[in-house]
């Protein structure tokens, strides 16, 4: 089983993104070797946490979904604006931006961090670079994982590390410079606006 997150395949903003690409083709090809050298098998099932493509032409970009391997489930994000009849050409199976359950592994997929859930690990994208991890959070997307999904066995080690052996230095959230400047960033009321 693997994870991931924010291809934005179609998107030429890379500057904006700070991904090291120069062009979408150069990008695409990358993705495409990328992935198919971490799912090895056409089996295995590959959960994409919101915003496969993106832009105007998305659609023209969906059928390089049928050039990665594994069995490709949707969970929407918020440029996933095309009808689950188009996706699902490409994908066994396309969920609402309320994100799922995977109840065997008690991990919670939701394109938004701000739609968490606090007695679960949630995994998410749409932040991009901003974080890879936070203390239930960790953040699939392809800009934080070298741009390949995310094995299982990786969110297992991850979590562990988090429970385990990361210190106080590690969570400055709450530290007196950061609580002190709460006014700046947002809230994530964004996704809220959604549902």
């Amino acid at each position: 089983m693997f994870f991931t997150a924010d291809q934005h395949l179609g998107d030429e903003r890379f500057d904006i993104l700070h991904r090291p690409f120069k062009t979408t083709d150069e990008y695409v090809q990358m993705s495409i070797k990328l992935w198919n050298e971490k799912v090895t098998s056409p089996a295995s099932i590959v959960y994409i946490i919101g915003d496969f493509v993106y832009g105007p032409n998305a659609k023209d970009f969906l059928p390089i979904a049928d050039k990665l391997n594994g069995i490709k489930i949707l969970i929407r994000g918020n440029h996933d604006t095309l009808t689950d009849e188009e996706y699902s050409k490409y994908f066994e199976k396309v969920y609402s931006v309320n994100g799922i359950l995977l109840s065997n592994s008690q991990l919670f997929l939701n394109h938004y961090p701000s739609h968490g859930k606090k007695e679960y690990w949630n995994l998410c994208g749409h932040i991009h670079s901003a974080w890879k991890v936070q203390k239930n959070m960790i953040n699939v997307g392809v800009d934080v994982w070298h741009y390949a999904p995310v094995s299982l066995k990786d969110i297992n080690f991850t979590k562990n590390a988090i429970c385990n052996f990361y210190d106080e230095d590690v969570w400055v959230g709450n530290h007196p410079a950061n609580v002190a400047n709460n006014v700046r960033g947002k809230t994530g009321s964004y996704s809220d606006k959604l549902e």
